[in-house]
């Protein structure tokens, strides 16, 4: 589980890291990330590994505390 693999990267890291993790890594990898960050061509280098998908969605309910609900089959944008 990687969480914001992409946080802190220049683009031409961000490029490296993903394809070095989805090509090396093993058969599961799961990354959490926010929703500009694994998009548009950095979901393109990456588009023919990922298997699954969900969006976590979060709703503000009090100060400081909210609900999360996932949503299977969602993502930031189309896959």
């Amino acid at each position: 589980v990687i969480d914001t693999p992409l946080a802190r990267l220049d683009k031409v890291h961000r490029q490296n890291i993903l394809r070095h993790f989805t090509q090396r890594a093993g058969e599961q990898i799961i990354l959490l990330s926010q929703d500009t960050e694994v998009v548009g061509e950095y979901l393109d280098a990456i588009r023919t590994r990922v298997a699954k998908t969900f969006l976590i969605e979060h709703k503000q309910i009090g100060d400081g505390f909210g609900v999360n609900s996932v949503q299977p089959d969602s993502y930031f944008e189309s896959m």
